[in-house]
């Protein structure tokens, strides 16, 4: 059959499409964003902790945050890889959080990469652990180690987008657990996530390792809401 042809018949009918706004990208272009997108990307950067949700009625442990985009500039790709089970996406997305995190020092002195922990029962859900799959991915660049068994869920949580602030504080306190002290004293710690809201899931982590002895934890989202 002719190349040519076959990349046609592809093109037509199975198109490649931003992952932002799904327009159609030519068949040969070799980015997975178009050119829209490129031109109108709304970089957030680091977050101010004491203006967080959760500094308002709780201690703070992280000791920094940084998020790469505006949610809904992203929204439609982390739909499509976090509940529509696009894989495929964890490559574009983790590389797109590596460029951002060299240009500003975020990998600078961490000793581990870890994700948000999903329950079991979510994780049979989606068939992974969308944070692991980005965390995989930040540490074959960056070459830092990633540890996935150093906190658990323990307690299944209802989706956080579905609560009121204070309902959100009740929904996920106590939800998480660590399982290695030993590994995790002393250690900087870089915590992945896609969504960075109020914060509490990513401080109920946090207050998780600073009580096992961690030295820092940071905590390093693709999108800011």
């Amino acid at each position: 059959m002719n190349l040519n042809f076959l990349n046609t018949a592809i093109d037509i009918f199975y198109p490649k499409r931003c992952i932002f706004c799904e327009d159609v990208l030519d068949f040969d272009d070799e980015n997975v964003i178009c050119q829209k997108c490129s031109e109108e990307i709304k970089y957030v950067g680091e977050i101010n902790i004491n203006e967080s949700a959760c500094s308002h009625d709780d201690s703070i442990y992280f000791d920094k945050v940084w998020c790469v985009y505006e949610y809904d500039f992203v929204k439609k790709a982390i739909e499509y890889f976090k509940f529509k089970s696009f894989k495929s996406y964890c490559n574009p997305i983790g590389s797109f959080m590596y460029e951002y995190g060299i240009n500003n020092s975020v990998f600078e002195n961490i000793d581990v990469l870890t994700a948000v922990p999903i329950h079991k029962s979510r994780r049979r859900e989606r068939g992974f652990n969308h944070a692991e799959e980005m965390v995989k991915v930040l540490s074959n660049k960056t070459h830092i180690p990633y540890n996935f068994d150093i906190i658990k869920r323990i307690r299944k949580t209802k989706p956080m987008y579905n609560l009121d602030v204070r309902h959100r504080r009740d929904n996920i306190k106590n939800a998480f657990a660590c399982f290695n002290e030993d590994f995790i004293k002393g250690k900087n710690i870089l915590l992945i996530d896609d969504i960075f809201t109020t914060g509490r899931t990513a401080n109920e982590c946090a207050k998780v390792f600073k009580n096992a002895g961690a030295k820092n934890v940071f905590v390093f989202c693709f999108s800011y809401s």
